[in-house]
């Protein structure tokens, strides 16, 4: 997962986000930040004749003027894309209240994480922290490591959910290979992730990843718009593309990915979009994202989120945690992965070493029993 380095500082930005942009020439009403480029139509709750620019009498004749079906405006018609230019009246759109409409989607989906993102046994939602989990190869399942650590310790040491024998590397491959040609989404993505950083026998492959991931993004695997995007985002492996990446993380985040919400809120921030980056934060921490907190905590003590802001995402954040946490993972968590690897290995030894022995008594006896027989 990779978050935003470098944010630059909330401190000084007092009153800019409400001014910054308006009357700047891109539209009649211009832009307020208040609502990152959303029409004053949408911003002042009702329809008024100065945000409704130019009435169709004072239009400037500049090739064809058609008016917008929710702004009522009269516009030029390269204002409107090729396919809302074709549509009636009534149902046309600017650009802009497009935008605006997209935002507003935006911010309605993705508020909450999706019930694909629970643990599959203990159905709680899985921590935030990817090592506090692990996606199991042979049935394609996140499951968390308190499950596997309470697995573990009744002495099943196979895969917690689907019971299949746990592989060694070399077979690791040949299952994720198995599952996409099942058409499996998941397996489809991280096969991408196999390609991306080289594992398991693989050469480092970023145009098939990309590949990969365009695939199992058309599926709807969040994960692999997240990818995506940040591919685009850093540019280091691919063509530098905000604007993709960005379109990427909104997908990301609309499905509930909570890493892609804090890059898009640290796009906006970066931006100077204040107010809607804290819109992003508020929703991101109240999933459970610490760094989201933080920055909400940074911008209530620079005066550009307010205390009902700041106590609203502390609670949704603790609310949160609860929901992520159970004995059985805190006992996991204060082994550590690694730890729990360790005693699950010592584990299958002493088991392997006892059922030997035993095999060995038993064999011993019925020999004893046939010798003694045959005399």
């Amino acid at each position: 997962r990779i978050r935003h380095a470098g944010l630059r500082s909330w401190r000084g930005q007092r009153g800019t986000a409400a001014v910054a942009g308006a009357g700047d020439g891109e539209g009649p009403a211009g832009k307020d930040r208040r609502g990152a480029g959303w029409p004053a139509v949408f911003l002042a709750g009702g329809f008024s004749a100065a945000a409704a620019g130019p009435k169709p009498s004072e239009g400037v004749h500049r090739g064809i003027m058609k008016i917008c079906g929710a702004c009522v405006r009269e516009l030029p018609d390269d204002s409107y894309s090729v396919e809302q230019s074709r549509l009636r009246q009534s149902i046309r759109r600017c650009e802009e209240c497009v935008a605006a409409s997209n935002q507003l989607v935006l911010m309605k989906k993705g508020r909450t994480r999706s019930e694909g993102d629970d643990c599959p046994i203990c159905q709680l939602p899985l921590p935030l922290d990817p090592l506090q989990s692990s996606l199991r190869m042979c049935c394609m399942n996140k499951v968390c490591t308190g499950c596997e650590f309470e697995a573990q310790k009744r002495g099943m040491w196979d895969c917690p959910f689907c019971r299949a024998p746990r592989s060694d590397e070399s077979q690791i491959l040949a299952m994720i290979r198995k599952r996409v040609v099942a058409g499996d989404p998941i397996a489809i993505c991280s096969l991408g992730n196999q390609y991306r950083f080289g594992r398991n026998g693989l050469e480092e492959n970023i145009t098939r990843a990309v590949e990969l991931y365009e695939r199992a993004a058309e599926l709807g695997v969040k994960e692999a718009h997240y990818n995506i995007g940040v591919l685009y985002d850093e540019g280091t492996d691919v063509e530098k593309d905000v604007a993709k990446a960005i379109r990427h993380y909104e997908s990301a985040a609309m499905g509930g990915d909570v890493s892609a919400r804090y890059n898009l809120g640290s796009e906006e921030h970066n931006s100077g979009n204040y107010d809607l980056a804290l819109q992003h934060f508020l929703i991101s921490a109240k999933m459970g994202d610490e760094d989201s907190l933080g920055m909400i905590k940074a911008a209530f003590m620079d005066g550009l989120a307010s205390k009902a802001d700041y106590a609203t995402a502390l609670r949704g954040y603790r609310e949160s945690i609860d929901e992520m946490s159970s004995p059985d993972r805190d006992k996991a968590k204060s082994l550590g992965f690694e730890e729990i690897l360790r005693t699950a290995a010592h584990n299958r030894e002493l088991v392997e070493k006892t059922t030997a022995s035993r095999v060995a008594r038993e064999a011993a006896a019925l020999s004893a029993a046939l010798s003694k027989h045959h005399r």
